[in-house]
C-alpha cells in the first residue's frame, strides 16, 4: 500500500471514529437523561420540612405551626386529584398562613377552602410587614383536604395554587 492510501484510509478511520463517538455520546445523552435528576440529586425523599421561620425572601406561601415552619409546593394548574404529595399536618396545628412576595392584594384574595366541606375559611386576621403577609384563620381548622390560593405577583397575574391536608388525632382526614 503506498503512503498516499495509508494517509487516506487512517483520514478514512478517524472520520469513523470520530462520527461513531459523536452518535456514541449523543444517544449516551439521551439514555441518561431520565435518571439524571436522581443523580444531581435534584428528586430527594425529603419533601416538606419544618424550618424554623420565614425566610425573608424566598417567595412562596408557608404554614406556620407549633413544629416550625413549611413551605408549600406551588401549583399554577389545578389538578384533577388531590396531589398525593400534598402535606399531611396534624389538625389544629396551623397557627397562621403566611406568603412572601413583593406585592400583595387586598387580603380577601387570598383564598383558603377546604375541600372536604366545599366551604372557605374566614381569616381572623391579616398583617403585612415588608415582604410577609400573614394570615390568622378564624379558628381551629378541622381535619380535611385545603387548597391555599394566593394571587401571583408576576407581571402575568393568575394564582398559585397550594395544598395540604390535615389528620385529625384518629388519622381520619
Amino acid at each position: 500500500m503506498t503512503p498516499a492510501r495509508q494517509a487516506l484510509a487512517r483520514r478514512r478511520f478517524v472520520r469513523r471514529l470520530g462520527i461513531g463517538v459523536g452518535v456514541g455520546v449523543l444517544l449516551g445523552s439521551v439514555a441518561i437523561l431520565p435518571i439524571l435528576p436522581w443523580v444531581m440529586g435534584i428528586v430527594t425523599d425529603a419533601r416538606h420540612v419544618y424550618t424554623d421561620t420565614v425566610p425573608i425572601d424566598n417567595r412562596g406561601a408557608y404554614l406556620v405551626t407549633g413544629n416550625g415552619v413549611m413551605q408549600l409546593f406551588t401549583w399554577h394548574v389545578q389538578p384533577d386529584r388531590f396531589p398525593a404529595d400534598a402535606p399531611t399536618l396534624e389538625a389544629g396545628s396551623i397557627e397562621a398562613a403566611t406568603v412572601v412576595q413583593k406585592q400583595f392584594d387586598e387580603p380577601g384574595s387570598y383564598q383558603l377552602l377546604n375541600l372536604t366541606t366545599g366551604e372557605p375559611v374566614h381569616w381572623a386576621s391579616s398583617t403585612a410587614d415588608g415582604m410577609h403577609l400573614t394570615l390568622r384563620p378564624a379558628g381551629e381548622l378541622p381535619p380535611g383536604e385545603y387548597m391555599f390560593i394566593v394571587p401571583s405577583d408576576g407581571m402575568f397575574g393568575g394564582n398559585s395554587l397550594h395544598y395540604f391536608r390535615l389528620d385529625g388525632a384518629d388519622g381520619e382526614v
